[in-house]
């Protein structure tokens, strides 16, 4: 199987009722190997959802070039969980589910409790209506569509947004495990850098006006270490001082990529001008459920205000 390459010269907006047209994205470039893990991040409104919305397919109206991963027989399996599990409320959990089912599923009934039980649902869940589920149970029913169709290439817009810090964290850890399992490429929106650390083994910075691509930076932790605070405690810092240098720079046009992987910590601590707070349930990493560490008072570093 290929992997994803993206090469975009220009997004733009046309002028709609009288307000001006505006160009969001600008030369992008990303090479995305096969079963790759990447986030990507940025302020609000710089155009990450565009960025899916044009890999996806649901933006036509751009300028560029993208190739999608392919097997062998020239075919593409993409899937897109959006910010909102989209969820049609007249069908059930399990009606909801049959629309991406395979045919030829000699027990269809068998193949939904399987696809429920991957995240971590029981089959009761199948007669529900969307409208009788929780935030966490949605996402859960939207995730486990989106995995029905074995996708080589997943997107996910901000899939753990609205949902409180313990229901995200074992969401959070529900994903990681389900691509250690099956990988794929996956392609992560996110404003939680803590977020990105913990899933991501590469997290990729888009800012500016238009947006381009700031710094691409390879995950300093191991798999194994994204949920140990004192290893993700000073690689948030360096990361969010990194990419606070990065939006706070005058940027001089042209692609820039920060390959620096060495995670250290960078002079002058400028992860202060990021916007940390901690979550309203003191738990971080990509597990949940567990309470920070005592030096862990910023346990979520958001970069959604930080461009000038």
């Amino acid at each position: 199987m290929t992997g994803c390459a993206i090469e975009i010269v220009e997004k733009r907006f046309p002028a709609v009722a009288g307000a001006p047209a505006r160009t969001v994205l600008g030369e992008i470039v990303l090479d995305l190997p096969a079963d790759q893990f990447v986030a990507v991040t940025g302020p609000s409104g710089c155009g990450k959802t565009t960025l899916l919305n044009i890999v996806a397919g649901l933006d036509l109206d751009w300028r560029g070039r993208l190739e999608l991963p392919r097997r062998p027989d020239g075919s593409v399996s993409l899937a897109y969980m959006f910010q909102t599990p989209r969820l049609l409320p007249w069908r059930t959990v399990a009606e909801n589910l049959a629309l991406v089912r395979p045919r030829g599923i000699a027990d269809p009934a068998g193949w939904i409790r399987r696809r429920l039980a991957a995240v971590g649902l029981d089959e009761g869940v199948a007669a529900v209506y969307p409208g009788r589920l929780s935030q966490g149970m949605s996402r859960r029913v939207a995730l486990a569509r989106a995995l029905a169709v074995e996708p080589d290439l997943l997107l996910m817009d901000e899939p753990f947004a609205s949902l409180d810090g313990a229901a995200a964290g074992q969401l959070r850890a529900l994903v990681a495990r389900l691509w250690r399992e099956r990988p794929m490429t996956v392609v992560l929106v996110t404003h939680d850098l803590r977020e990105a650390l913990g899933l991501a083994d590469r997290i990729v910075l888009l800012g500016g006006a238009p947006a381009r691509v700031l710094a691409d930076r390879a995950n300093p932790l191991p798999f194994n270490r994204r949920c140990d605070d004192d290893a993700v405690e000073p690689a948030l810092r360096a990361l969010a001082g990194r990419f606070a240098r990065e939006l706070n720079e005058p940027q001089t046009g042209g692609h820039h990529e920060d390959h620096d992987q060495d995670g250290g910590h960078l002079e002058g601590g400028r992860c202060g001008d990021f916007r940390s707070a901690a979550g309203a349930d003191g738990h971080g990493g990509v597990g949940g459920g567990r309470p920070c560490h005592p030096r862990q008072a910023a346990a979520r570093t958001d970069i959604r205000h930080q461009e000038r």
